[in-house]
């Protein structure tokens, strides 16, 4: 009696540990039978019609309502494991793979996200490289910068993109970004200091260059990254140094300058055409330059100076001599009048004199010259019209 009693126990808790299992690894459902061929595994019928739904209203999209699917389903009722039970995904490839209408495909997900379907993988693949030729440098990498990743879907053909059409779909909208690092050698200058020493020999505002400067360089080699073609950042590798800067040297001037000293940059002296040059003339040297110019013209200082001379003096006639106070002298002769007196300071462009016919002179004109030195030099060198 005892053994018969533990007998039935025995049984009931294997029963009960095999329910238990069924309970969890498997549940009541349907199998779905077209055309004698099982299609798949689901839980009501119901779910079935809504997916069917869907593909049809996307075939009709697509190719009009003639096209869509009209399956002669069959659902048997069954015990389905769990796993078998088709997702609303799944179900929805199964039905749509009965569409002649319909292709498996490859679609494309960014960082998780559905974009463009491909009739493959590969397709896919080319797809996206065709997007990163466009952004190919020497000595560099390429790489698609977001999470790229695919899933099988059943689409309409008409929406399969080719690789070139994908990629230019791809491009167009900046679905996805390219991110290039080019490996680049180049020299980086060094700017080099300018040390500035006084001289009391140089008058305040003068400068003279001692010794020239020059500029350093490293020999850099780095990683320039680009994101589309535009870059967006650069590391440093390593950085070597190939020629140490040379310091400029300048002295500057200290000492106090006098009242009149010219800038030596001197303006043409009056309004008029220049009727003779500088240089051998009649069998000697002309000093200066001719400026024709009617009588009473004005006549200005071609440069700031020290009057030196305002009187008649021989063959110049009425005369102005400037001391620029710098080795440079200017002589404005023949003048009908003059506007100055010796020991005058004057400022460039100052009138001096008029335009006169005084002295050995043929027609009123001024006579310029220029001296450095006391040594005439030709004027068309320092000014023109």
């Amino acid at each position: 009696m005892n053994r018969k009693i533990k007998s039935a126990v025995g049984m009931l808790a294997c029963a009960a540990i095999c329910f238990g299992a069924l309970n969890i690894y498997c549940t009541g459902g349907y199998e779905i039978v077209v055309e004698g061929k099982t299609l798949g595994y689901v839980t009501d019928e119901e779910k079935y019609d809504a997916v069917l739904a869907a593909v049809n209203q996307q075939i009709e999209k697509d190719f009009g309502a003639e096209a869509k699917l009209e399956p002669d389903a069959q659902f048997k009722s069954c015990l389905v494991a769990k796993a078998s039970v088709l997702s609303d995904q799944e179900l929805y490839n199964h039905i749509a793979a009965l569409s002649e209408y319909m292709a498996q495909g490859c679609m494309l997900q960014v960082e998780g996200q559905d974009t463009i379907p491909f009739a493959s993988e590969a397709e896919m693949d080319l797809a996206l490289e065709l997007v990163e030729r466009q952004y190919q440098m020497e000595q560099a990498t390429t790489g698609i910068l977001e999470e790229v990743s695919s899933r099988e879907v059943y689409v309409s053909r008409a929406d399969l993109y080719t690789p070139e059409t994908g990629a230019a779909y791809l491009e167009q909208y900046e679905l996805v970004h390219v991110l290039t690092e080019q490996n680049v050698s180049y020299q980086s200058v060094m700017a080099f200091n300018t040390i500035e020493q006084e001289d009391p020999a140089l008058y305040e505002g003068q400068r003279e260059t001692v010794q020239e400067g020059a500029e350093g360089a490293y020999a850099v080699d780095a990683v320039v990254r680009y994101v589309n073609g535009v870059e967006v950042g650069k590391s440093l590798l390593s950085e070597t140094l190939v020629a140490e800067p040379v310091d400029a040297i300048v002295k500057t001037g200290t000492k106090e300058v006098p009242q009149g000293m010219g800038s030596g940059m001197f303006i043409f002296p009056a309004s008029g055409s220049i009727s003779s040059g500088f240089g051998a003339r009649w069998g000697r040297t002309h000093t200066g330059i001719d400026i024709a110019a009617s009588t009473g013209t004005t006549i200005v200082a071609a440069d700031t100076g020290v009057v030196s001379f305002a009187g008649e003096q021989g063959t110049y006639g009425l005369l102005v001599k400037l001391d620029h106070q710098n080795g440079y002298v200017t002589y404005y002769a023949h003048c009908s009048e003059l506007l100055v007196k010796a020991g005058d300071i004057v400022e460039q462009g100052q009138a001096i004199a008029l335009v006169g016919s005084t002295g050995n002179s043929t027609g009123p004109h001024c006579h310029f010259e220029v001296r450095l030195d006391n040594e005439p030099q030709n004027p068309s060198n320092y000014v023109s019209q």
